[in-house]
């Protein structure tokens, strides 16, 4: 559940009455983060590019993060090409293991957007639940999706200069 969701609810802990408090643990992260924050000069948060295959979302994400890089903001880029062969490595496309990609990057950006990063993901994400999930791991504020609504035509294309150049 995000720190969000865990702030409404009841949590109930058989050695204790129910709290609407957080865990320990989760209210220490809490500030900390703004020690974090405040210590880097800027306030964590993730980029979520999604869209198709070749539409541009790495490109994107690379470009932001030169341009934040250039003003002397901590930024990191996750694509599907940095994560496939560590921590996703385990997982082939199925709709289960799209969905526990997403998962595992979606706590990862939790973890960096907590230390103050800016995270710039490019990941295909076809699941709106899936990335829905990924939103729900982030304060309030500290999330936004965008969608790289490249034409198929233009995606087709890129995808067959990308192939013919890899084998000339």
């Amino acid at each position: 559940l995000s720190i969000r969701r865990q702030r409404q609810m009841c949590i109930r802990d058989s050695s204790r009455a129910v709290t609407n408090e957080l865990p320990p643990r989760l209210s220490l992260l809490d500030r900390q983060a703004e020690k974090r924050q405040a210590a880097l000069g800027q306030d964590g948060h993730t980029v979520w590019f999604t869209g198709l295959s070749g539409s541009g979302k790495s490109t994107l994400a690379f470009a932001l993060e030169e341009a934040l890089l250039a003003q002397a903001r901590a930024a990191y880029v996750l694509d599907g090409d940095n994560v496939r062969f560590g921590l996703n490595r385990d997982l082939a496309f199925s709709p289960e293991d799209r969905t526990e990609k997403g998962r595992r990057s979606g706590e990862v950006c939790r973890l960096c957007q907590d230390a103050g990063l800016s995270v710039l993901t490019a990941f295909i994400s076809p699941y709106r639940a899936d990335r829905s999930a990924v939103r729900d791991l982030h304060p309030e504020g500290a999330f936004t999706e965008v969608f790289v609504d490249t034409p198929l035509e233009a995606v087709s294309y890129t995808h067959l200069r990308a192939h013919e150049t890899r084998h000339d």
